[in-house]
């Protein structure tokens, strides 16, 4: 089954009032193309200007957890397979020579770097949150609201 349609990723420029966010097109809830931009208070969403900051945070999120799991699982997978290998070579066995597993050591550490990657994107996202003054300034205009800064 493939889950497919519209979803608002990308929070963004939070403010005392609401927040910005972009609708995407998706599937499997992993954001494909961005549709428009809008301004989410209480009492509904406004559309904005385009915010290419949610867009862009829209992608890093959603891709930085797939990106996080796969990697790990990658990971983990990969150290089932491999482990049979690196134990005949550490126990001075011939059927496995130095270069297949240096081979397996690089792919190991990409997929394990992949996944470390994946989280400090994730995380390193919330901290571009907030909306600065000018920016509460624009968002006031665009909407009509009395918009301030957290």
């Amino acid at each position: 089954m493939i889950v497919a349609g519209t979803r608002l990723a990308g929070k963004v420029d939070e403010t005392s009032v609401g927040y910005v966010v972009t609708r995407f097109v998706h599937v499997w809830f992993l954001p494909l193309v961005p549709m428009s931009s809008w301004f989410v208070t209480d009492a509904g969403a406004r559309p904005v200007p385009f915010s290419f900051k949610s867009a862009l945070l829209g992608y890093v999120r959603s891709w930085a957890v797939a990106l996080a799991l796969g990697g790990t699982a990658g990971f983990l997978y990969l150290c089932t397979v491999y482990y049979g290998r690196f134990e005949i070579y550490l126990r001075g066995g011939t059927a496995v020579d130095e270069s297949e597993v240096m081979s397996m050591a690089v792919t190991l550490a990409a997929v394990g770097v992949l996944a470390v990657l994946g989280v400090i994107a994730f995380v390193a996202a919330r901290f571009l949150r907030r909306a600065s003054p000018a920016r509460c300034a624009e968002l006031s205009r665009a909407t009509g609201l009395s918009v301030a800064p957290l």
